[in-house]
């Protein structure tokens, strides 16, 4: 998926570059603030001041609301507000007039097409997007055709449909490619769209190809040196990425030395300096398991922000540096605190999302209420239907919450209950067990004389299970699978092998069964033990071990069912 900052930037490029400034449809009162194109220069700067003006647009010409709604799209769009970006967009496009003003339209589609994306709702995206490569195509318009076309084809991306996304690549790239070897103005994009294309197929595996793309995307920006209407810096920053790229997927192809070349020319450009590109230059260190100068790379570019994507990546690219020297501890540290910070993300998201319809929800009680005449009633009723939903969220809330107590209570009942019938069966396996004893005086002859080897496996699982129920073993913490091997005079593979065939378990899952079968008749015989007590009566090094065993394996806390078991009582 394209970064938002990224979708950002380039809706920002292609509103610079490719649209004209709208005028104003009329003005009233020869006010020249209540404008479109005063609200077009000051909308990054003074969002909020762009709003207030666009609702008094929308007073004075109502008829032209979807010229306003385009740029209310383009301010929340810029403001990262997808919800309300997308409503106004959608709400623009429906509209018949729009197509006549392609200026608009064009920017109606490109606002829609970011909050799609982000929103991650790539079916409608596709169908907008379709929809307007026919309106380009019957107008000839190549430039809004390649957009759309590139676009489809990173939406069919996302959705794991590659050689669908590969078609579309390619098609926009080779309407690019025609409309560049004539004008200059389209090489930007066709050199973003080949960086796209490498990125995708890299990921994909597929090395040669996007080397191939690489080739060409080189040629590009050889030509596009020629010309001197680019930004300053802007052909050193497309050839420190080229060849960083160059390097890295020379490098996993094992063309160790066109990768070095490569790498050098990248370092020779003032771009590799930056941050960003250093960030990349690891990606190509660790090709070439070059691990130790990746961590070096990470030190110095340590983002300041603990808690975003560039600092997740961050310590991925440093887990698999300390994976590669093998030192597996600084690695699954990295991995731990990485997983942290996608945690963290994934809520600050949450949170964002939750603010956004907030905001959308209150963005749609302002329009409501400007469409009213008698302000003071409709702020009356709006007051009301506020504390009504109000109420009714809370109500919905309090009875979810309950309901889900509830839940919770009767699964652990039925656990308890579960566990109770678990006990009696245990006892009346051990009552059982009792008449065994004839066959562990065998087995001790068998010991004796050394012939234990010779048992079969059920058997031997039968004298197993027969002395763990009865001498309980697991009761001493660092009882290990080479005590039993030893007390049973079978080899460690063996005991295992037989383990896993008869009880369907390792050792160590084995013997936890029986210390938290030992444990949960404890806590029926002695309620008043502590849990620490618990826990060292039944063989656990730790009380935090015998915690999680417990809840893992029974699906609730030690607590829980503790409480649950007082209330049955």
């Amino acid at each position: 998926m394209i970064p938002h900052t990224m979708m950002r930037i380039l809706l920002l490029g292609l509103f610079l570059c490719g649209i004209v400034f709208a005028r104003a449809n009329g003005n009233t009162e020869n006010d020249s603030i209540y404008t479109l194109d005063y609200v077009t220069k000051i909308h990054m700067v003074y969002p909020d001041s762009a709003l207030h003006v666009l609702d008094v647009i929308d007073q004075r010409r109502p008829r032209q609301s979807y010229l306003t709604d385009v740029q209310r799209s383009l301010i929340y769009s810029s403001l990262g507000e997808r919800h309300l970006a997308l409503k106004y967009a959608e709400q623009a496009l429906q509209n018949d007039s729009l197509p006549r003003n392609f200026d608009y339209y064009q920017r109606a589609i490109l606002c829609a097409i970011d909050a799609y994306k982000q929103l991650d709702r790539y079916d409608p995206c596709i169908e907008l997007l379709t929809k307007a490569v026919t309106f380009a195509r019957e107008r000839g318009i190549k430039s809004l055709e390649t957009q759309c076309l590139f676009n489809i084809g990173l939406c069919y991306y996302e959705l794991r449909q590659p050689e669908q996304a590969y078609r579309y690549f390619n098609q926009a790239i080779q309407i690019c490619e025609e409309m560049a070897s004539a004008n200059p103005a389209p090489k930007p994009f066709l050199s973003y769209y080949y960086g796209e294309l490498v990125a995708n197929l890299s990921r994909d595996g597929r090395y040669e190809e996007a080397l191939e793309v690489c080739h060409k995307r080189s040629l590009l920006i050889e030509d596009m040196k020629q010309y001197k209407d680019f930004p300053e810096g802007y052909i050193d920053q497309q050839l420190a990425y080229l060849n960083i790229k160059q390097a890295t997927l020379l490098a996993k192809v094992g063309r160790l030395t066109e990768a070095e070349a490569a790498f050098r020319r990248f370092n020779q450009t003032e771009a590799s300096k930056e941050p960003d590109m250093m960030y990349n230059s690891t990606l190509y260190y660790l090709a070439t398991d070059q691990y130790h100068k990746a961590l070096e790379i990470c030190s110095v570019c340590e983002p300041a922000d603990t808690i975003s994507d560039e600092y997740a990546n961050w310590l991925s690219l440093q887990f698999f540096a300390y994976k590669g020297l093998h030192q597996y501890d600084r690695a699954l540290d990295c991995e731990e605190r990485r997983i942290m910070v996608k945690d963290s993300l994934n809520t600050r998201e949450k949170q964002s999302e939750i603010a956004e319809l907030t905001t959308l929800y209150h963005v749609q009680e302002q329009e409501w209420s400007l469409r009213q005449k008698d302000e003071e009633l409709r702020a009356s009723a709006q007051l009301r239907n506020f504390l009504l939903v109000t109420l009714v969220l809370l109500l919905i809330i309090f009875a979810v919450y309950i309901r889900h107590t509830l839940v919770v209570k009767q699964k652990n009942r039925v656990m308890a209950d579960r566990l109770d019938s678990l006990l009696k069966s245990e006892k009346e396996i051990d009552d059982l067990r009792q008449a065994d004893i004839a066959n562990e005086q065998a087995l001790v002859e068998m010991r004796r004389t050394g012939s234990c080897e010779s048992l079969s496996d059920e058997q031997l699982f039968r004298f197993i299970d027969g002395y763990i129920r009865r001498d309980k073993p697991y009761l001493t913490p660092d009882y290990s699978k080479q005590d039993m091997a030893d007390h049973f005079s079978v080899s460690g593979n063996r005991l295992t092998q037989v383990l896993q065939d008869y009880a369907q378990a390792d050792f160590a899952p084995y013997l936890a069964g029986f210390r938290l079968k030992h444990a949960l008749n404890l806590l029926k015989i002695h309620p008043n033990y502590t849990l620490e007590a618990i826990a060292e009566k039944s063989g656990f090094g730790t009380i935090r071990q015998f915690q999680r065993l417990f809840k893992s394996t029974y699906g609730m806390t030690l607590s829980e069912y503790r409480k649950i078991k007082q209330q049955m009582a």
